[in-house]
């Protein structure tokens, strides 16, 4: 009996585990294998991990929200062509993404955005498209829209999350 209940459990905490969007793992394994990117994977017990040796109140909830972190940067050459780019920017738009902010920085054209399921944010998806790099962020959880802005994530184009407003009706509409 003993060990029918571990396995139900371990069944369930499979449940529980969803899987990264089609969409985004195929785009990750296009670029993963080059000579000039980098590939980070956080999963979510050790971002939960570490929100208990975080200061910040609400930085340390959030970490606990998140499932999945994954960050993929390419440097010394952007390769994605605007054509990879768009077409990955039109699949997720596609699988109930939505733009939730563009905007400019440097010489990097900045997009973050999300997929909600009862007023839940899933996935969070940062696009950073310069001449010569390219960084894809995505995070997988279970987040208030207030969260995003307490994200404090030391990885390339994480300081971004600061830039978007606290609430979504503060976000200016195209």
């Amino acid at each position: 009996m003993h060990k029918a209940i571990i396995i139900l459990a371990l069944v369930c905490a499979g449940l529980q585990v969803k899987a990264q969007d089609p969409v985004i793992q195929k785009f990750y394994r296009t670029y993963t294998e080059l000579e000039n990117v980098e590939d980070i994977q956080v999963k979510g017990w050790i971002l939960k991990l570490a929100g208990r040796y975080v200061d910040e109140k609400g930085v340390a909830s959030t970490l606990q929200k998140i499932s999945k972190l994954r960050v993929m940067t390419i440097d010394d050459g952007n390769t994605v062509t605007n054509q990879a780019y768009n077409n990955l920017v039109r699949q997720v738009r596609n699988r109930q993404f939505e733009d939730l902010i563009q905007f400019k920085d440097r010489d990097s054209a900045i997009q973050v955005m999300i997929r909600e399921k009862k007023n839940r944010i899933t996935d969070v998806l940062m696009l950073i498209n310069g001449d010569d790099s390219f960084t894809l962020l995505s995070l997988e959880g279970a987040l208030k829209f207030s969260d995003l802005k307490s994200l404090n994530i030391d990885v390339e184009g994480g300081e971004h999350f600061k830039k978007i407003p606290a609430r979504r009706k503060d976000i200016p509409q195209a």
